[in-house]
């Protein structure tokens, strides 16, 4: 599979023509990671967003698994939204291949071709919508976990 079905398969650049991804990928390159191998760690300054091209990521946050991500799954992408410090720590799990974008090049795009920033502005807020939905039904079902596990231990 080639990288390009691969970026067109995320979900940051759904409905991107061929020719807006090929001029992405110009300034991507790939990082090759061994198994166990740290990717960034909380509290870093980040720069770069990462596609996985295959392999596997572990995305942790004060030793909690946050999520586990494969193939065509994006992460780091909230350098796009803000310039700061990374919010967790990410590792290679199994040997990975990832697609590194860097901040300026993908902000760079909006003045070569608004259109194709506006579209991936979109499908970020999108993605991010749909992680937060997630989050929500997650806490909730924890919330509804934690107070049977009250209920039970009021009752004895």
């Amino acid at each position: 599979m080639s990288i390009q079905s691969i970026i067109r398969g995320a979900p940051l650049f759904k409905d991107l023509y061929d020719s807006e991804i090929d001029s992405i990928l110009e300034k991507c390159h790939v990082m090759q990671l061994q198994s166990g191998e740290k990717i960034f760690n909380e509290g870093d300054p980040g720069e770069d967003l990462y596609l996985v091209l295959n392999g596997k990521i572990d995305i942790m946050k004060k030793g909690v698994l946050i999520a586990s991500l494969g193939k065509a799954e994006l992460f780091g992408e909230m350098i796009l939204l803000y310039e700061g410090t990374r919010s967790t720590d990410a590792f290679a799990v199994l040997p990975s291949d990832l697609l590194l974008l860097n901040y300026q090049s993908i902000i760079s795009v909006y003045d070569k071709n608004p259109r194709a920033m506006s579209i991936m502005m979109l499908n970020l807020s999108r993605l991010l919508a749909d992680r937060l939905k997630k989050s929500n039904s997650e806490v909730r079902d924890l919330r509804l976990t934690c107070n049977e596990l009250i209920s039970q231990v009021m009752t004895k």
